[in-house]
């Protein structure tokens, strides 16, 4: 299947921030699959237009799920699935469901379409789906999906070489051309806790839309790439710095068989993140308040990952690790050693899934 996406623009802020207030809800209903440990298994990877965390959405009703069917039982194939939309991460259990899909009998898990009241711009939502196959899956952690602030933000124009002034339906620039554009936004009295900027431009020709794209440079340095132009998500090196050494995340194996998972997170007291891989994206959040210090990692199907988290001075006794080996099968080593940072806990390898190493009284 095959559509047009739309494009993304400027999101609102503290539509990320929101997603620090999404809660879990375990399935208690009886038929649920659960994975190996006993934990109830759910669909997971969940995209909204493609983009973990539905992060700049277009509002209105022209908008696609989809998600990777955990395991149902012998097969492992969906044979029908419920979406869910709410206004709030707990409105799933108190009346505030927007849009219910009902259980619908399909295999379908990719860009599959909206059926719900138009999206308004500017907005948080939350999703989550279920899925049938065998057996009938647990509910996932409810997903954010923020919409854009739509057409109200046009950037003005600055500067433009002599003779190639942009305007409204005119011609694109030659390859060594560039123009500046200027927005400025004005919070005004709220406190943001967050704010992400999306970027897009629309171009006669369509190899040369900039879509979801951000404002960083094709190389750090003009010398390398003398040509280059501001609008590149593939070459965003600040970004990347953050998620290979702040979330810690890196390939130990080829085709993403295995992660080497390391958060550094400094005096941070909240960091999380999600780190897109071919075989699915990899979550990490780190959380410190007072005695408490969790670190919670997610690694996708069919990989593996070996975590470690920095413990300062802390005493290794102190915590206390929940994992799962690959396949589901064995004992999970924990291996407390120490380098420059104090000590560090070494977790794994662990499987596919969740792993939980917390710390929840002084040592």
């Amino acid at each position: 299947m095959s559509r047009d996406l739309p494009r993304r623009r400027l999101l609102q802020p503290g539509g990320a921030a929101a997603a620090s207030a999404v809660l879990s809800r375990p399935a208690q209903a009886a038929g649920v699959t659960h994975a190996a440990g006993g934990k109830p298994s759910a669909p997971t990877g969940m995209l909204a237009d493609l983009l973990p965390q539905g992060l700049g959405v277009s509002a209105g009703d022209d908008l696609r799920f989809s998600w990777q069917v955990p395991d149902l039982g012998a097969g492992t194939v969906q044979r029908a699935y419920r979406l869910q939309l709410a206004t709030t991460p707990d409105g799933f259990d108190d009346g505030h469901v927007l849009w219910d899909s009902g259980k619908v009998t399909a295999a379908d898990s990719t860009a599959v379409p909206y059926g719900g009241p138009p999206l308004r711009a500017r907005t948080a939502y939350w999703w989550r789906v279920r899925s049938w196959g065998g057996q009938r899956s647990a509910w996932p952690q409810p997903a954010l999906l923020a919409t854009s602030v739509e057409d109200e933000w046009a950037a003005r124009l600055i500067w433009a070489p002599a003779g190639k002034t942009m305007t409204d339906g005119a011609t694109l620039p030659d390859d060594d051309t560039w123009a500046l554009l200027r927005k400025e936004y004005v919070p005004g009295k709220k406190k943001i806790a967050a704010a992400v900027l999306y970027v897009a431009a629309t171009s006669p020709d369509p190899s040369r839309q900039y879509v979801a794209s951000t404002i960083v440079t094709e190389a750090w340095d003009p010398a390398l790439k003398p040509h280059m132009t501001f609008s590149h998500a593939w070459a965003s090196a600040p970004a990347n710095a953050v998620a290979r050494h702040v979330l810690g995340v890196q390939v130990s194996r080829p085709g993403a068989a295995e992660f080497r998972i390391r958060p550094r997170t400094g005096a941070l007291t909240e960091a999380e993140g999600t780190v897109p891989s071919v075989r699915g994206p990899v979550s990490v959040s780190v959380r410190r308040a007072g005695a408490l210090h969790e670190t919670r990692v997610t690694v996708p199907p069919n990989s593996a990952a070996v975590v470690e988290v920095e413990i300062g001075a802390a005493d290794s006794g102190a915590y206390r690790t929940e994992a799962t080996a690959p396949g589901g099968r064995g004992r999970v080593n924990v291996t407390p050693s120490s380098d420059l940072t104090g000590h560090v806990l070494r977790i794994g390898p662990v499987g596919s899934g969740t792993t939980t190493v917390s710390r929840k009284r002084t040592s």
